[in-house]
């Protein structure tokens, strides 16, 4: 109890975020309104005050259960209150018929290739009738033309009321886009064309927001017109401004793999930036009334940034955080700098316990728990006299304890790991530091002397030229990284718990510590065997859903033979998202790759020892005997139709299903998501009218057959 005594706030949020946790995955029943969730929340916190004044020393224990129960029920009812999906006035609900929906524009809209994405809030539905006031999210693609590309935050459209649900992954493992946008409370998208849509009205914007993005704007038109673009002005933009709408792929990739990619993520590591900036320049205020101002200046400060960069959620996070550690400064208390951290996450979860879901704020926690708890024993293992190499020997402790604090998160989402991590940062975080003084100074003169401002805007294309360059010849390293790394959420937090009661070992030398440690590592060493063992078993046959391409994978153990077409094989981009993910988690290590067309050429050929091609596109992968038609195959005719486990039809394969049925017999016929819809449907209708098996890739996903 004397423990916890320290950390009230520790203590209330882990209750806090498991009734978040437990409201967004075991959602209420429908038949349990929010005001009975309310009325019981009031209900414990009565209790809990009564049992406060129980006196009997049996029952001390239960002024703490209720604290607990009511903490976590109010987190739990906060989350459902706050979740507009399960109010009976979300537009979802509303009686069917409408035929308009009106729109506010709640983001600014982002350019596509060829379209504009936008997020909006649906505030009303309409009929020919009626009007029904609405609440909700929706995302919108709207066709590119002159019209879309002027749309900004706050504006107001008028749309047909035709909207559909995100869909949810096609294929194994494939990165959760439904599960992402649900959990910034949007369930619902529409695709507009020209025609489908009007403005009505620009305006009705929350004024703090639209200044925001208004005086971004400005920020960075004046980067451009002192001489930045390209690679130099994404990177300037996402590290200074938070404006990462220009930065490519390929770019982001080597900041990823080099283990930087935190820097072009405005977070804590910006704020702290501009917080050391001015905390230097006031250093001389040490009077009462000095700490006073000094505390307001500060404040300033910190809100000024986050409000310049969008308001975005790290932004915030880093902004709360800073803000309790300058309050405590402030009055002068050697407030506990855990409680300090769990108190600005309770805010920063009451105000949206969504946030709990994102990455950037698990990331982001994880690596301020790990700087607090573990950089004095870091550092302490060396000591350097010479101040130029305790400088960087304290950024490498910093890098080392930030990455033990958020290489299993990082693993779990990612999978992967940064070899040279260390490297990067040692060069990296002090050029950031330099960056971000260079281009507050750009900002900053360009008020009074444009010419002076591109001056120092020279300096800073230079120091983000040379950042980039570092990054890039740090990814080019050999094995800068290690990739195919798969974690279990389970393994994640024995690897936790592993941390903490080694340092609790290393630091109390209490031998229990040790021992429970020797045990969570012996648990994770057999969760990881069994996981082996099942791969090293697995075999499996996928039929992946990608639009517009066929691709099939045969899996034995660690072994991959793929098949797919040779236009897919030139858009690495699009096999990354749809394929990529299952191979990774399939324990994939050595793959042969071949292409359909090569495939369907060739006759009686063993390939592989669980593949054999035999004539006309009919193969044998396993022991399923698979007939591959596409606008290639040739037709044939016999007495006797030839045995198959299935067909698969590509391309739109021109010959009639009757027919076919002519030619196999089979237990079931799959259309691969090569064909288009409409000849997809064709073969619906037949299949249903004539009862035969069939399975759509692009209706139900991907075929995973596990043999």
């Amino acid at each position: 109890m004397k423990f916890w005594n320290s950390y009230p706030f520790f203590r209330l949020i882990i209750p806090f975020g498991i009734g978040i946790l437990t409201a967004i995955y075991l959602p209420v029943p429908h038949f349990i309104q929010p005001l009975w969730l309310i009325i019981i929340t009031l209900l414990l916190l009565f209790l809990t005050i009564f049992t406060h004044y129980i006196k009997t020393y049996s029952l001390r224990w239960l002024p703490g259960l209720f604290l607990n129960v009511f903490v976590l029920s109010t987190g739990y009812t906060l989350t459902l209150v706050q979740t507009d999906l399960y109010r009976s006035n979300h537009f979802s609900h509303v009686t069917d018929g409408s035929e308009l929906m009106v729109v506010r524009i709640s983001e600014q809209p982002s350019e596509r290739a060829r379209s504009v994405r936008a997020f909006g809030k649906v505030v009303m539905l309409k009929d020919s009738i009626n009007e029904f006031p609405t609440i909700g999210k929706i995302l919108i693609y709207l066709e590119k033309d002159s019209v879309s590309q002027t749309l900004k935050y706050g504006d107001i459209i008028v749309a047909k009321a035709i909207y559909n649900h995100v869909p949810s992954p096609s294929n194994p493992h494939q990165f959760d886009y439904q599960r992402y946008l649900s959990h910034s409370g949007i369930y619902h998208q529409t695709w507009l064309g020209s025609n489908d849509w009007q403005r009505i009205k620009k305006g009705q914007v929350n004024p703090i927001f639209s200044l925001s993005y208004k005086a971004r704007d400005i920020m960075l038109r004046t980067l451009e017109e002192q001489g930045l673009d390209g690679n130099e002005f994404a990177v300037v933009a996402a590290i200074l401004l938070g404006y990462d709408d220009r930065m490519e792929p390929e770019l982001r990739n080597h900041y990823a793999g080099a283990g930087a990619l935190h820097v072009l993520c405005v977070s804590g590591l910006h704020v702290g930036i501009i917080f050391m900036i001015v905390s230097v320049l006031l250093k001389k205020l040490t009077s009462k009334s000095g700490r006073i101002i000094k505390f307001f200046i500060l404040l300033g400060s910190i809100w000024m940034y986050a409000f310049i960069t969008g308001l975005a959620p790290s932004v915030l996070r880093a902004s709360v955080m800073f803000s309790l550690f300058t309050w405590r400064e402030l009055i002068g208390k050697k407030s506990n700098s855990y409680n300090i951290l769990a108190a600005s996450a309770f805010i920063l979860l009451a105000y949206d316990p969504y946030l709990i879901t994102k990455v950037g704020f698990q990331l982001s926690y994880s690596a301020v728990i790990g700087i607090i708890s573990l950089y004095d024993l870091v550092y302490r293992q060396l000591i350097f006299k010479n101040a130029v190499l305790d400088y960087f020997w304290k950024l490498a402790a910093i890098s080392i304890v930030a990455q033990i604090g958020t290489s299993p998160l990082a693993i779990f989402y990612f999978n992967q790991f940064p070899l040279y991590f260390l490297l990067a940062n040692i060069v990296v975080i002090p050029v950031v530091w330099l960056i971000v003084y260079s281009g507050i100074a750009t900002l900053i003169v360009a008020i009074v002397s444009s010419k002076l401002s591109a001056w120092i805007a020279k300096v800073l294309y230079y120091e983000v030229y040379f950042l980039n360059m570092a990054v890039e010849w740090v990814n080019k390293l050999p094995q800068a990284r290690v990739e195919g790394l798969v974690l279990n959420f389970a393994q994640v937090i024995i690897i936790y718990l592993v941390i903490i009661f080694l340092v609790r070992f290393l630091v109390a030398k209490e031998g229990k510590y040790g021992v429970i440690t020797l045990l969570l590592l012996l648990i994770f060493t057999a969760s990881i065997t069994f996981q082996k063992m099942k791969v090293i078993e697995q075999n499996k046959i996928i039929v992946y859903n990608v639009k517009g391409y066929s691709a099939i994978d045969l899996v034995m153990g660690q072994d991959l033979i793929s098949i797919a077409d040779s236009s897919l094989l030139l858009d690495q981009k699009t096999v990354d998202f749809n394929i990529k993910n299952a191979r990774i988690y399939s324990g994939i290590h050595k793959q042969k790759q071949l292409i359909f067309e090569e495939v369907m050429s060739v006759e009686d050929t063993q390939i592989d020892g669980n593949l054999k091609v035999y004539a006309n596109g009919v193969i044998q992968a396993f022991d399923k005997v698979i007939a591959i038609l596409n606008d290639k195959f040739q037709p044939f005719f016999s007495d006797k139709p030839l045995q198959v486990d299935w067909v698969i039809l590509q391309k739109n394969c021109p010959i009639p299903l009757d027919q076919i049925g002519k030619m196999f017999t089979f237990e079931r016929v799959i259309f691969d998501s090569s064909n288009t819809p409409w000849r997809a449907r064709q073969w619906h209708r037949y299949c249903t009218d004539n009862q035969v098996p069939f399975f759509d890739v692009s209706q139900s996903g991907a075929l995973v057959v596990t043999l």
